[in-house]
């Protein structure tokens, strides 16, 4: 399943964005639906409806090509968000790698924002990194890079993200 999800690479358009800062009380986070881990280092968001909406994938990302990549160097407020201001057209079944490190433990949700509908989409990671690919379903998106911190403390996020 990896390697097909990886093999689905297809041409994009890509904005360089800078970081804006964004109230963590103005977003859906999937709540409604289920985050669950679906094989060892497979986990899918679904909505209510059962409808899976992302599929996240724990690799090293030596598999994706990518033709962009966007390095992070964010500071994050304690349950604040944090998204980049600009847009990049996705089509559906299409890899976004992420590798970033977190200054200190606590809970980050690293996903997209979806411009066309006003949602999040997360992947929730407990550790002190993420490593791995996203793969967004259901239709081509305008989407931007977002990470909300959820811990009680400010935290920093390094690495990059690409697509």
């Amino acid at each position: 399943m990896r390697k097909k999800l990886l093999s689905l690479i297809l041409s994009m358009v890509i904005v360089l964005g800078y970081p804006i800062q964004a109230s963590a009380d103005n977003f859906l986070e999937g709540e409604t639906g289920t985050f669950e881990e679906t094989e060892d280092g497979v986990y899918e968001l679904k909505n209510s409806n059962g409808t899976l909406l992302l599929t996240f994938i724990e690799d090293d990302g030596s598999a994706v090509m990518p033709r962009s990549r966007h390095n992070v160097n964010w500071t994050i407020d304690a349950t604040s968000v944090k998204c980049s201001s600009r847009e990049f057209s996705i089509l559906a079944e299409s890899p976004i790698h992420v590798d970033l490190n977190f200054s200190r433990a606590g809970i980050t949700y690293i996903g997209v924002y979806d411009r066309e509908t006003s949602n999040y989409l997360w992947v929730k990671r407990e550790t002190r990194e993420c490593k791995g690919t996203m793969v967004t379903h259901g239709r081509d998106a305008l989407l931007s890079f977002a990470i909300k911190n959820a811990s009680g403390h400010s935290m920093t996020y390094t690495g990059s993200y690409s697509y």
